[in-house]
């Protein structure tokens, strides 16, 4: 295995998991989760490695977080430490690396430059795919949505949009709108911070959040999905996945979902690999990977 750093802008980089060969390969970039506080760690590597050992070249995409940056200003500091102080920081700072559209936008650059370099990474760059989890599974669906848009290319240097192979939105925040944010606030108080670190405020208007809300996005050009939730998830609630599928359906775009009636949020592969063995849950991954074979050629 080949293992590389890609730098993107400011905090953010693309950590590649490549195959030697010469052989050109599809290629996956993972989104990890974090509230757009930070990226989370369960949700990189391991699934990467999983991809990489199906034959995927493989990416973690670590965006631009309030945390990233503090790590990045003060490399001695502990990711606890940076953690406390970007906990501090989001309701104090008037602007923070992760507010739209700075994740989506590096998320495309992220694209660009994988395409960029397909000779020497040996990447199919037809078979490009995403997949996101969380706070990730929103920015992957938003990115489904919006990649041939004019605005974004003009912000990422494209000249042409790349429009992933397909996407995988996992337990995803498909909804960011006023009724999850009111949910959160009687359920999972400690998490509306998340509105503020992607809207620079903790009441935003109701059109921002509904033009940035996936869900209400969907059209022709989003690829391809695969879906997955758990009943138990206790902080995006399933009716988020399942209102997103039936979107989907409404615009033609082929989908598959699988929702499971017990486990909790961030389960990630499910698997004692990520610390969060469900064995039932886990089988979402081979589930993918026949999704993939028979339906994605």
């Amino acid at each position: 295995m080949i293992q590389k750093k890609y730098e993107i802008k400011d905090s953010a980089y693309l950590t590649a998991y490549l195959h030697e060969s010469d052989k050109s390969r599809p290629a996956i970039v993972v989104i990890p989760g974090g509230a757009y506080m930070l990226v989370g760690s369960n949700e990189g590597e391991p699934v990467a490695q999983a991809f990489y050992e199906n034959g995927f070249q493989s990416f973690v995409f670590s965006y631009s977080t309030i945390t990233s940056d503090l790590m990045k200003k003060h490399p001695d500091w502990t990711f606890d430490e940076a953690i406390d102080e970007g906990e501090r920081l989001i309701y104090d700072s008037d602007h923070v690396s992760s507010n739209y559209p700075n994740s989506l936008v590096e998320l495309a650059m992220a694209m660009k430059l994988i395409t960029d370099h397909a000779d020497e990474m040996h990447v199919d760059v037809s078979k490009i795919a995403t997949i996101g989890f969380s706070a990730g599974g929103h920015l992957s669906a938003v990115y489904g949505n919006w990649w041939n848009e004019e605005w974004l290319l003009e912000k990422a240097g494209l000249s042409k949009g790349i429009q992933p192979w397909f996407q995988v939105i996992c337990y995803g925040v498909t909804r960011f709108d006023e009724d999850y944010l009111m949910w959160l606030k009687e359920n999972q108080p400690g998490l509306i911070k998340m509105y503020k670190a992607f809207y620079n405020t903790i009441d935003p208007d109701k059109e921002i959040m509904d033009e940035w809300s996936p869900v209400n996005t969907v059209n022709q050009n989003t690829p391809p999905t695969f879906i997955w939730h758990t009943a138990k998830d206790e902080l995006v609630p399933i009716g988020q996945s399942l209102d997103y599928a039936k979107m989907l359906q409404e615009k033609h775009v082929p989908w598959e979902a699988h929702f499971y009636e017990q486990g909790s949020h961030a389960l990630s592969l499910a698997s004692e690999r990520t610390g969060t063995n469900e064995s039932h849950v886990q089988t979402w991954f081979d589930l993918l990977m026949e999704w993939v074979k028979y339906y994605r050629k």
